[in-house]
Protein backbone atom coordinates (compact mmCIF):
# COMPACT_ATOMS: atom_id res chain seq x y z
CA UNK A 1 0.00 0.00 0.00
CA UNK A 2 1.34 3.25 -0.73
CA UNK A 3 1.62 5.59 2.23
CA UNK A 4 -0.49 8.41 3.10
CA UNK A 5 2.48 10.76 3.65
CA UNK A 6 3.95 9.69 0.24
CA UNK A 7 0.60 10.09 -1.57
CA UNK A 8 0.38 14.07 0.03
CA UNK A 9 3.68 15.11 -0.40
CA UNK A 10 3.33 13.92 -4.04
CA UNK A 11 0.01 15.21 -5.07
CA UNK A 12 0.93 18.85 -3.03
CA UNK A 13 4.33 19.21 -5.50
CA UNK A 14 1.77 18.30 -8.49
CA UNK A 15 -0.64 21.33 -7.92
CA UNK A 16 2.41 23.71 -7.08
CA UNK A 17 3.67 23.92 -10.10
CA UNK A 18 0.57 25.59 -11.40
CA UNK A 19 0.56 27.88 -8.24
CA UNK A 20 3.99 28.48 -9.75
CA UNK A 21 2.71 29.01 -13.20
CA UNK A 22 0.22 30.92 -12.28
CA UNK A 23 1.97 33.45 -9.79
CA UNK A 24 4.63 33.75 -12.92
CA UNK A 25 2.24 35.13 -15.00
CA UNK A 26 1.10 37.42 -12.54
CA UNK A 27 4.06 39.05 -11.69
CA UNK A 28 4.66 39.60 -15.62
CA UNK A 29 1.47 40.86 -15.91
CA UNK A 30 2.24 43.40 -12.74
CA UNK A 31 5.49 44.64 -14.10
CA UNK A 32 4.03 45.56 -17.53
CA UNK A 33 0.97 47.13 -15.81
CA UNK A 34 3.40 49.06 -13.48
CA UNK A 35 5.24 50.22 -16.29
CA UNK A 36 1.94 51.70 -18.65
CA UNK A 37 1.25 53.62 -15.64
CA UNK A 38 4.44 54.94 -14.91
CA UNK A 39 4.93 55.99 -18.62
CA UNK A 40 0.98 57.74 -18.25
CA UNK A 41 2.88 59.69 -15.43
CA UNK A 42 1.22 58.22 -12.40
CA UNK A 43 4.22 57.06 -9.45
CA UNK A 44 6.07 54.02 -9.85
CA UNK A 45 4.27 53.28 -5.79
CA UNK A 46 1.26 52.48 -7.47
CA UNK A 47 2.93 48.75 -7.67
CA UNK A 48 0.79 48.45 -4.14
CA UNK A 49 -2.34 48.91 -5.48
CA UNK A 50 -1.57 46.84 -8.39
CA UNK A 51 -0.35 43.77 -6.85
CA UNK A 52 -3.17 43.49 -4.90
CA UNK A 53 -5.69 43.72 -7.66
CA UNK A 54 -3.59 41.16 -10.17
CA UNK A 55 -3.24 39.27 -7.69
CA UNK A 56 -6.88 39.19 -6.78
CA UNK A 57 -7.57 37.92 -10.23
CA UNK A 58 -5.03 35.11 -9.97
CA UNK A 59 -6.10 33.87 -6.87
CA UNK A 60 -9.83 33.54 -8.20
CA UNK A 61 -8.13 31.70 -11.68
CA UNK A 62 -6.11 29.63 -9.16
CA UNK A 63 -9.33 28.71 -7.38
CA UNK A 64 -10.45 27.14 -10.68
CA UNK A 65 -7.24 25.56 -11.85
CA UNK A 66 -7.18 23.98 -8.43
CA UNK A 67 -10.53 22.58 -9.23
CA UNK A 68 -9.55 21.29 -12.39
CA UNK A 69 -6.85 19.38 -11.28
CA UNK A 70 -8.37 17.84 -8.27
CA UNK A 71 -11.55 16.58 -10.23
CA UNK A 72 -8.93 15.07 -13.15
CA UNK A 73 -7.60 13.16 -9.91
CA UNK A 74 -11.74 11.41 -9.57
CA UNK A 75 -11.42 9.46 -12.73
CA UNK A 76 -7.32 9.30 -13.66
CA UNK A 77 -5.96 5.94 -14.21
CA UNK A 78 -2.32 7.08 -12.79
CA UNK A 79 -4.00 8.01 -9.18
CA UNK A 80 -7.45 5.35 -9.31
CA UNK A 81 -5.71 2.09 -9.82
CA UNK A 82 -2.49 2.98 -7.14
CA UNK A 83 -2.95 0.94 -4.27
CA UNK A 84 -4.57 3.26 -2.22
CA UNK A 85 -8.44 3.35 -0.39
CA UNK A 86 -10.75 5.68 -1.57
CA UNK A 87 -11.24 7.85 1.11
CA UNK A 88 -6.55 8.08 1.48
CA UNK A 89 -7.10 9.53 -2.28
CA UNK A 90 -9.72 11.74 -1.68
CA UNK A 91 -8.46 13.23 1.88
CA UNK A 92 -4.86 13.90 0.16
CA UNK A 93 -6.74 15.13 -3.11
CA UNK A 94 -8.89 17.44 -1.51
CA UNK A 95 -6.17 18.73 1.43
CA UNK A 96 -3.42 19.11 -1.39
CA UNK A 97 -5.65 21.49 -3.21
CA UNK A 98 -6.48 23.32 0.03
CA UNK A 99 -2.36 23.37 1.12
CA UNK A 100 -1.54 24.74 -2.41
CA UNK A 101 -3.62 27.86 -2.41
CA UNK A 102 -2.58 28.42 1.28
CA UNK A 103 1.09 27.99 -0.12
CA UNK A 104 -0.26 30.85 -2.81
CA UNK A 105 -1.56 33.04 -0.13
CA UNK A 106 2.20 32.96 1.53
CA UNK A 107 3.19 33.48 -2.21
CA UNK A 108 1.12 36.30 -2.30
CA UNK A 109 1.08 38.39 0.62
CA UNK A 110 5.36 38.48 0.71
CA UNK A 111 4.69 40.09 -2.65
CA UNK A 112 2.34 42.62 -1.99
CA UNK A 113 4.13 43.40 1.25
CA UNK A 114 7.24 44.04 -0.97
CA UNK A 115 5.69 46.03 -3.25
CA UNK A 116 3.50 47.92 -0.74
CA UNK A 117 6.86 49.41 0.48
CA UNK A 118 6.85 52.21 -1.88
CA UNK A 119 3.89 53.58 0.04
CA UNK A 120 6.33 55.82 2.02
CA UNK A 121 7.37 53.12 4.41
CA UNK A 122 3.90 51.98 4.95
CA UNK A 123 3.75 48.58 4.21
CA UNK A 124 -0.48 48.20 3.88
CA UNK A 125 -0.48 51.70 2.16
CA UNK A 126 -3.19 54.10 3.61
CA UNK A 127 -6.00 51.34 3.94
CA UNK A 128 -8.69 51.87 6.63
CA UNK A 129 -10.00 48.42 6.54
CA UNK A 130 -10.19 47.07 10.44
CA UNK A 131 -9.10 43.67 10.98
CA UNK A 132 -11.29 42.41 13.78
CA UNK A 133 -10.08 39.30 14.25
CA UNK A 134 -7.69 37.90 11.49
CA UNK A 135 -7.79 34.42 12.85
CA UNK A 136 -11.59 34.14 12.45
CA UNK A 137 -11.53 35.61 9.11
CA UNK A 138 -8.61 33.21 7.82
CA UNK A 139 -10.45 30.10 9.30
CA UNK A 140 -14.01 31.19 7.49
CA UNK A 141 -11.88 32.14 3.78
CA UNK A 142 -10.50 28.31 4.01
CA UNK A 143 -13.86 26.82 5.06
CA UNK A 144 -15.51 28.46 2.25
CA UNK A 145 -12.56 27.67 -0.08
CA UNK A 146 -12.77 24.19 0.89
CA UNK A 147 -16.82 23.97 0.91
CA UNK A 148 -16.62 25.12 -2.56
CA UNK A 149 -13.81 22.25 -3.98
CA UNK A 150 -15.38 19.72 -2.13
CA UNK A 151 -19.49 20.81 -4.11
CA UNK A 152 -17.95 20.96 -7.31
CA UNK A 153 -16.89 17.09 -6.47
CA UNK A 154 -20.20 16.28 -5.94
CA UNK A 155 -21.59 17.29 -8.82
CA UNK A 156 -19.11 16.03 -10.93
CA UNK A 157 -19.13 12.53 -9.37
CA UNK A 158 -23.08 12.58 -9.24
CA UNK A 159 -22.66 13.65 -12.51
CA UNK A 160 -20.21 10.79 -13.63
CA UNK A 161 -22.62 8.07 -11.74
CA UNK A 162 -25.47 9.30 -13.61
CA UNK A 163 -24.02 9.17 -16.70
CA UNK A 164 -22.92 5.88 -16.42
CA UNK A 165 -26.31 3.99 -16.34
CA UNK A 166 -27.27 5.80 -19.79
CA UNK A 167 -25.88 4.85 -23.41
CA UNK A 168 -23.38 6.85 -24.62
CA UNK A 169 -25.21 8.60 -26.79
CA UNK A 170 -27.49 9.88 -24.34
CA UNK A 171 -24.33 11.37 -21.75
CA UNK A 172 -24.06 14.65 -23.23
CA UNK A 173 -27.73 15.37 -23.04
CA UNK A 174 -27.74 14.11 -19.55
CA UNK A 175 -25.54 16.55 -18.61
CA UNK A 176 -26.69 19.52 -20.03
CA UNK A 177 -29.84 19.21 -18.22
CA UNK A 178 -28.13 17.91 -14.37
CA UNK A 179 -25.76 20.88 -14.95
CA UNK A 180 -29.02 22.99 -15.36
CA UNK A 181 -30.40 21.25 -12.56
CA UNK A 182 -27.19 21.78 -10.26
CA UNK A 183 -26.84 25.93 -11.12
CA UNK A 184 -30.65 25.91 -9.15
CA UNK A 185 -29.17 23.67 -6.71
CA UNK A 186 -26.34 26.13 -5.84
CA UNK A 187 -28.34 28.93 -6.02
CA UNK A 188 -30.75 27.72 -3.65
CA UNK A 189 -27.67 26.42 -1.55
CA UNK A 190 -25.84 29.71 -1.11
CA UNK A 191 -29.29 31.14 -0.24
CA UNK A 192 -29.39 28.81 2.58
CA UNK A 193 -25.54 29.28 3.06
CA UNK A 194 -26.78 33.41 3.44
CA UNK A 195 -29.47 32.66 5.40
CA UNK A 196 -27.51 30.67 8.18
CA UNK A 197 -24.28 32.88 7.90
CA UNK A 198 -26.79 36.20 8.66
CA UNK A 199 -28.48 34.27 11.32
CA UNK A 200 -25.02 33.59 13.46
CA UNK A 201 -23.86 36.90 12.87
CA UNK A 202 -27.26 38.33 13.82
CA UNK A 203 -26.90 35.66 17.21
CA UNK A 204 -23.64 37.40 18.15
CA UNK A 205 -24.76 41.00 17.87
CA UNK A 206 -27.93 40.02 19.88
CA UNK A 207 -25.12 39.11 22.74
CA UNK A 208 -24.24 42.95 23.29
CA UNK A 209 -26.33 42.67 26.43
CA UNK A 210 -24.22 39.52 27.47
CA UNK A 211 -21.08 42.14 27.12
CA UNK A 212 -18.32 41.22 25.19
CA UNK A 213 -16.75 43.58 22.74
CA UNK A 214 -17.37 43.98 19.07
CA UNK A 215 -14.08 42.12 18.29
CA UNK A 216 -14.62 39.19 20.38
CA UNK A 217 -18.34 38.81 18.87
CA UNK A 218 -17.81 39.03 15.11
CA UNK A 219 -14.47 36.72 16.07
CA UNK A 220 -16.61 34.05 17.18
CA UNK A 221 -19.37 34.75 14.47
CA UNK A 222 -16.89 34.14 11.72
CA UNK A 223 -15.85 30.97 13.86
CA UNK A 224 -19.61 30.05 13.61
CA UNK A 225 -19.78 30.69 10.11
CA UNK A 226 -16.91 28.43 9.34
CA UNK A 227 -18.41 25.37 11.43
CA UNK A 228 -21.43 25.86 9.35
CA UNK A 229 -19.10 24.83 5.91
CA UNK A 230 -16.86 22.27 7.34
CA UNK A 231 -19.72 20.39 8.38
CA UNK A 232 -21.97 20.93 5.18
CA UNK A 233 -18.02 19.82 3.60
CA UNK A 234 -17.74 16.96 5.49
CA UNK A 235 -21.27 15.51 4.93
CA UNK A 236 -20.62 15.79 0.96
CA UNK A 237 -16.97 14.63 1.56
CA UNK A 238 -19.31 11.23 3.06
CA UNK A 239 -21.13 11.28 -0.15
CA UNK A 240 -17.99 11.64 -2.65
CA UNK A 241 -16.02 8.77 -0.97
CA UNK A 242 -19.24 7.07 -1.55
CA UNK A 243 -19.51 7.45 -5.10
CA UNK A 244 -16.00 6.83 -5.78
CA UNK A 245 -16.43 3.37 -4.32
CA UNK A 246 -19.01 2.33 -5.96
CA UNK A 247 -20.22 4.20 -9.34
CA UNK A 248 -17.12 6.33 -10.78
CA UNK A 249 -15.14 4.29 -12.74
CA UNK A 250 -11.32 5.71 -13.96
CA UNK A 251 -11.85 6.87 -17.81
CA UNK A 252 -10.04 5.23 -20.44
CA UNK A 253 -8.42 8.39 -21.74
CA UNK A 254 -5.10 8.44 -20.98
CA UNK A 255 -4.15 10.57 -18.03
Amino acid sequence: MTSFGKLLVTMWQEKNRTVYQLTGIGLIGLIVWTLLEVFRGNSFSVIGDLSAMVFGLVGFVLFILLARDQEHVWTANNYRLIPVSDTKLYTANVLTTLLSYVYFVVIQVVIIFICSLTNFGDPFGQSSVVYYDTFGVMILMAALLLFGWIFISTIHLVTTSVAAFLPAFRQRLIRVILAIIVFFVVVNIVSWMQKLLSSALGNMVNLNMLGGTPTAQLGSATLIAAGYFLVSAVILSVVNVYLMKHWVETSTKAA
